[in-house]
């Protein structure tokens, strides 16, 4: 036989909400208020509460004069003059009073709460008897890739292809546009390079560890250096062989990345701004080719206003884009931050 609603709630209230559960929460109802201008916050309380413990909202008269009972002073008073028939027209009523008053100003609202976390280190006291443990560092988190580890380098990486090898210092597992020590340094050449000028001129000291990026002068910061300002007044031309890896992402007219010339990693920036194919003194002796003399030597102008003449090319070099193989004359010359600069002559002809 099935039992009646009204019994089976009697029967789950009795199994499952105990007489001391049951008078604590007819204690917060009978203390239930509206925070000042939080309506929907008691309007939602009180039905919550009105289903647990529904003695004390019966009969409906019971029910609405609890309701506007909680309201605040100056909402309650204009309620009771309306003398709301259901509860539903009395949620109504004080929802538009409240918010009425919250933009008077006469009652407030709390802002939604943002979930924030803390995360302040706190130290803890350390006491004179008491020995400090040591803070180890975060492991290392392992290798899960599929290509072996390189004895060579100490990286991981297929056996078809090189190292990774800088050409500015030395190092293994970067490339020179984003050498570290070339952009604290700010050298144009490499500090094992066995120029005399460049091992008496040194690396300029630096003041309170502030410098210009581009040149290390303490003197200056980057915006004010010489270089950059007559690399501005230079030309596209001369621009393309003293810009930066920084330079570079400013710039909508280049497009840098690294590849596979004669099978070597090299930083290759493409500039429209450049009208030849050059490659950096630090990287000819990578691509395993020598030197070809020019029938008619040419001049090259660079940023900082020197002309450079260009007597020799190296022929027959191979540049792998996108599994793709293309044939590639490089001229020798020094160059900045990138191992290769290919300029618009290039470009053209396979029509980039």
């Amino acid at each position: 036989m099935a039992l009646p609603w009204d019994e089976v709630k009697r029967l789950m209230t009795e199994e499952f909400c105990p007489r001391n559960e049951v008078k604590k929460l007819e204690a917060e109802f009978w203390d239930l208020a509206q925070d000042s201008g939080e309506n929907l916050a008691y309007t939602t309380r009180f039905h919550e509460l009105s289903l647990l413990v529904p003695h004390m909202v019966t009969p409906l008269s019971r029910c609405i004069e609890k309701y506007i009972g909680g309201l605040p002073r100056q909402i309650q008073d204009t309620v009771l003059r309306r003398n709301p028939a259901t509860l539903e027209d009395a949620i109504r009523l004080s929802a538009t009073l409240t918010d009425n008053h919250v933009k008077a100003e006469h009652l407030l609202k709390r802002a939604p709460r943002k979930n924030t976390r803390n995360y302040a280190v706190v130290t803890p006291a350390i006491h004179i008897n008491q020995a400090t443990p040591m803070v180890q560092a975060p492991a290392k988190k392992p290798y899960v890739g599929i290509y072996p580890l390189c004895a060579t380098c100490n990286y991981h990486h297929p056996q078809s292809i090189p190292c990774r090898l800088c050409t500015y210092c030395g190092r293994y597992g970067h490339t020179v546009n984003v050498c570290r020590t070339k952009a604290l340094t700010g050298q144009v050449n490499p500090p094992n390079q066995t120029n005399t000028q460049v091992a008496n001129q040194g690396v300029p000291a630096i003041a309170n560890g502030r410098a210009c990026y581009e040149c290390g002068n303490p003197n200056h910061f980057r915006d004010q250096c010489p270089k950059l300002v007559n690399a501005r007044q230079g030309g596209a031309r001369g621009r393309a062989f003293n810009i930066n890896a920084n330079e570079v992402q400013a710039n909508n007219d280049v497009v840098n990345g690294t590849f596979l010339v004669n099978s070597q990693y090299a930083s290759i920036l493409f500039d429209t701004g450049a009208d030849k194919r050059f490659v950096s003194l630090n990287f000819e002796p990578l691509l395993a080719k020598t030197r070809s003399q020019l029938e008619k030597t040419f001049t090259v102008e660079v940023a900082n206003g020197d002309s450079l003449t260009i007597e020799s090319i190296i022929y027959d070099c191979s540049l792998e884009l996108n599994n793709h193989t293309f044939p590639i004359n490089l001229v020798p010359m020094p160059l900045g931050s990138f191992d290769i600069i290919i300029g618009m002559d290039w470009l053209s002809n396979h029509h980039a």
